[in-house]
């Protein structure tokens, strides 16, 4: 059903000042107005809710219980996420548009990626992934390359890097080219810690240490 002119007028004033909670709490008044009142309830919830960065060193910090939105029927959660996703468009997910927004009073869960998922095209993962999960990966450096640029990466929430064991003395733990990309990336945002061996050439030790003002890193022999 195609959105009236006074609904996308609402959510254009939304997108115009991402961070100001008032055209919000103007389009819940309007839902409410027009018979959607447990969506108004969701966008009011969120709106109580404090903002929340994606990645801190002590993970995610999610609403409080009492504060979580919440509905009777599962299927009304769904219709409250399908709004939001007219609300917040984005790179992330086509349909949101600032991610610690969107979470804003949703439940967390937590699921693992693994190598399974590498074969899956962008469309396939997002097909399958919900704005309900936080999804982690933890990853060996002898994997980088064949994820950094993988699609899977965009919807990567936590992200944990450990030495990479390899049989052949000769290989590096980590080429220097792997880590100055990771840097550059949006990943570098999402990255928990990076762990490291000790076979590195010295640019990727240099690298190494100017990230250490922003992620926490260890040399050496270690696991997570």
């Amino acid at each position: 059903m195609p959105l009236s002119d006074a609904e996308l007028a609402l959510i254009a004033a939304i997108h115009a000042d991402p961070r100001n909670d008032a055209p919000r709490l103007a389009y819940a008044d309007w839902l409410e107005a027009n018979g959607l009142g447990d969506e108004a309830k969701f966008i009011r919830v969120q709106c109580e809710q404090p903002y929340f960065s994606l990645i801190t060193r002590d993970g995610i910090r999610p609403a409080t219980d009492s504060g979580r939105i919440k509905f009777e029927d599962p299927e009304r959660m769904e219709q409250a996420i399908e709004l939001l996703g007219r609300i917040y468009p984005s790179e992330r997910y086509p349909e949101t548009r600032y991610y610690d927004e969107y979470r804003r009073g949703l439940p967390l869960y937590e699921e693992k990626l693994n190598d399974g998922n590498l074969r899956y095209s962008a469309a396939q993962i997002r097909a399958d992934m919900s704005p309900l999960v936080r999804y982690r990966l933890h990853l060996e450096t002898s994997r980088l390359a064949d994820w950094l640029n993988h699609p899977i990466m965009q919807f990567v929430d936590v992200l944990r890097i450990s030495p990479g064991w390899e049989d052949d003395d000769d290989v590096e733990d980590i080429r220097a080219d792997d880590l100055r990309a990771l840097a550059a990336s949006p990943l570098i945002d999402r990255l928990e810690k990076l762990g490291l061996g000790v076979d590195m050439a010295p640019d990727a030790v240099e690298l190494a240490r100017s990230l250490e003002r922003r992620v926490e890193v260890e040399y050496g022999d270690w696991t997570i």
